[in-house]
């Protein structure tokens, strides 16, 4: 197996694990934008491997993820991750406020 497959494979578990430690917290839990931070970070390194973790995930996993695309955005600026996270609204239409915060992602590359 290569270095970047099990790269992919640690980040995806990570990021699994991050998803899963936010959905057990209560909304008011200090540790809720610890964990945010964290998944930012993962997201932020490389945009073709956040593109092939956000396509990967399920929509319940993505809609813990939406309200950070404008900080991810901010940091790769990147034309590809957001077209990778218009592609995942439009695959998941029901995601609140997700038109709105691709809108944020863009407006956070400029």
């Amino acid at each position: 197996m290569t270095t970047t497959k099990i790269n992919k494979i640690s980040q995806k578990e990570k990021l699994h694990n991050l998803i899963r430690s936010i959905e057990n917290l209560h909304p008011n839990d200090p540790r809720f934008s610890d964990y945010s931070d964290e998944i930012v970070e993962l997201l932020s390194e490389d945009y073709k491997i956040s593109n092939i973790l956000l396509e990967s995930l399920s929509e319940s996993e993505i809609k813990w993820i939406t309200p950070a695309f404008s900080q991810i955005s901010a940091r790769l600026q990147s034309k590809e991750f957001i077209d990778c996270i218009k592609r995942i609204t439009q695959k998941y239409p029901a995601i609140v406020g997700g038109d709105g915060d691709v809108q944020d992602a863009i407006e956070a590359m400029d």
